[in-house]
């Protein structure tokens, strides 16, 4: 790993080295692959701040996930308003009964995503749901300081397991201070790449309304849905386009191939993921307590129905919790061609493999598990 954060591969995006820059010498630039990552400037001093305070680079434990469990809401609403069972929007309507604020990823009036601040309830509804791309966290770590720190209120922060890293790198000994809920992560998508395919989507079915990567159709299933002014498109998540890219890890980050947080020490007090408990269902979620802070807000959240299930067996069944995405060798030639119609991608890349190609993978799946395990 570099010791210069202007060339660390394994940079995350964070943004907490330009928030501690005294100099303000790192700035944000949309890389080849379409993810923004930091440049420094001749207004460095070299200080070595941002180096300190990154956490690719820090060496720092984890909490050892406890207990594992089956839940659910109450609020059948709920429930089919989010990905999977509800768990987030329950602990969350705690936080914020109590006066608190929930820092999570929604999309801005032009669909892009960055992680935002809410302190209602009705606000919890853009924050509700995966979304399969990386969200911009370069501007939100100050002020979730000011809040934790010099505020002394309570919060939640959502985010990727390395988001939640950075958050614990950044506020140091503060961190106990704030609710912290990673999910199990298959990785983030490039924005360039959404953005290819919402102009994509634009082109046929008009300008944006409503854009959900784990859409519900009568509170089962998991599709992808685009409404826009003239019409609407839905196709069941993970089987062609852009989902397909996301899920076969195409388009993923550099980091995420090789992601250092998919261990069983996390950074976080909650980890949230989809049922794994048996035959598929979204309308119940798994989740792991990492702390008795976060053992202790689930089994007070009014609302969640809970049942323990045994650790071990659901870890084995919760792959992407100690396993990285795996790496797809077609990744590097699909970000060399970014230049080419959505038309083209898709055709040439983004598509279910032929039945040789699936068992490969297989084969390939079963051989880095075990070599995990």
């Amino acid at each position: 790993m570099s010791k210069n954060i202007k060339d660390n591969c394994s940079c995350s995006g964070c943004g907490v080295c330009k928030t501690v820059c005294p100099k303000n010498a790192i700035t944000f630039v949309t890389d080849a692959k379409g993810f923004p990552r930091p440049i420094v400037n001749e207004s460095c001093i070299h200080c070595g701040l941002c180096v300190k305070q990154c956490h690719e680079h820090k060496l720092f434990t984890g909490h050892k996930v406890l207990k594992a469990y089956t839940a659910y809401s109450n609020n059948i609403e709920i429930r089919n308003a989010s990905s999977s069972g509800g768990v987030f929007s329950e602990i969350a309507i705690q936080i914020i009964g109590q006066g608190g604020f929930v820092c999570g990823a929604d999309f801005k009036k032009d669909y892009t995503l960055c992680h935002q601040i809410v302190e209602s309830v009705e606000e919890l509804k853009g924050l509700r749901k995966s979304k399969y791309l990386e969200s911009d966290t370069t501007h939100v770590w100050k002020e979730l300081k000011d809040r934790i720190v010099v505020k002394n209120q309570k919060g939640m922060f959502v985010g990727t397991p390395c988001q939640c890293a950075a958050l614990c790198s950044y506020l140091g000994d503060k961190v106990s201070n704030i609710l912290i809920c990673d999910f199990i992560c298959h990785g983030v998508a490039s924005p360039f790449v959404f953005e290819k395919y919402k102009a994509h989507l634009k082109e046929q079915y008009g300008a944006p309304k409503k854009i959900e990567f784990r859409h519900k159709k009568n509170g089962e299933g998991s599709y992808f849905y685009y409404e826009g002014v003239d019409g609407w498109y839905m196709v069941p998540n993970y089987t062609k386009s852009y989902p397909y890219a996301y899920a076969s890890g195409l388009i993923i980050a550099d980091d995420c191939t090789n992601c250092q947080y998919c261990i069983l020490e996390r950074f976080s007090d909650i980890t949230l993921g989809d049922y794994v408990g048996g035959p598929t269902d979204y309308s119940k979620s798994t989740i792991f307590a990492n702390t008795q802070k976060g053992l202790d807000f689930f089994r007070n959240a009014a609302n969640i129905v809970l049942k323990e299930e045994n650790l071990q067996d659901i870890i084995s069944k919760s792959w992407h919790l100690t396993i990285s995405n795996t790496h797809n060798p077609k990744r590097i030639k699909v970000f060399t061609q970014l230049d080419q119609p959505w038309e083209y991608l898709e055709q040439k890349y983004f598509h279910a493999p032929d039945k040789m190609d699936l068992y490969k993978q297989a084969i390939q799946n079963k051989i880095k598990k075990f070599i995990h395990k």
